[in-house]
């Protein structure tokens, strides 16, 4: 249901039009010029802060992960204590997004103090991503967790950020956290992986 004319100007952009061009925004956002970006940062985290209606906010926190400046990092950060679960889980998609040492720090933040199962869930999936030390330390907490499904999560996810393939074997997992170094890398496939993947 899209409002028209008078009505639009009453009531504001309707939800459903306001999400949809959000989701435009952020396909273009990573390319706009760095000053650009930080402006868009900033409008973004001044709506998030604003807006009442939670999907259109885990939107918004979307968005601001295709910008990777300091404004939009403080952005995430508020977004990790909403009181939406949704928005939380919002929050580490971003986090995944923008990439870095922060995000995979922040994510580890996330599944080590959230109460919420999915977003400590959301938050090992994102982690997955990464591969850093920092990422091993975070799913590591995971592994000590009672939750048989988050200890299962965090062993596919440490998989993935290691190359190893240790089963499902908790105590080599912990053993593997306790000893690895794992090189830096920002989130997502090198280019030699991207080019072996096309073969």
């Amino acid at each position: 249901f899209y409002r028209n004319g008078p009505e639009e100007d009453q009531y504001g952009t309707p939800p459903a039009l306001r999400r949809q061009e959000i989701a435009e925004a952020a396909r273009r956002d990573r390319r706009l010029p760095p000053a650009e970006q930080i402006r868009v940062a900033a409008d973004l985290s001044l709506q998030m802060q604003n807006e009442i209606d939670p999907l259109v906010r885990s939107d918004i926190v979307r968005a601001l992960g295709s910008l990777n400046t300091e404004s939009a990092q403080q952005a995430l950060r508020m977004a990790m204590n909403d009181a939406e679960v949704n928005v939380r889980i919002a929050a580490t998609q971003a986090w995944q997004k923008m990439g870095g040492e922060e995000a995979s720090a922040a994510l580890s933040e996330m599944l080590a103090s959230d109460t919420n199962v999915d977003v400590r869930l959301a938050a090992i999936r994102a982690l997955g991503a990464f591969r850093d030390q920092q990422a091993v330390r975070g799913l590591a907490i995971a592994l000590d967790d009672a939750d048989p499904m988050l200890q299962h999560r965090a062993m596919e996810s440490l998989k993935n950020v290691s190359g190893e393939d240790l089963g499902y074997d908790v105590v080599a997992w912990r053993n593997y956290a306790e000893r690895s170094t794992v090189p830096s890398r920002r989130n997502g496939p090198n280019l030699v992986e991207r080019m072996r993947g096309s073969f």
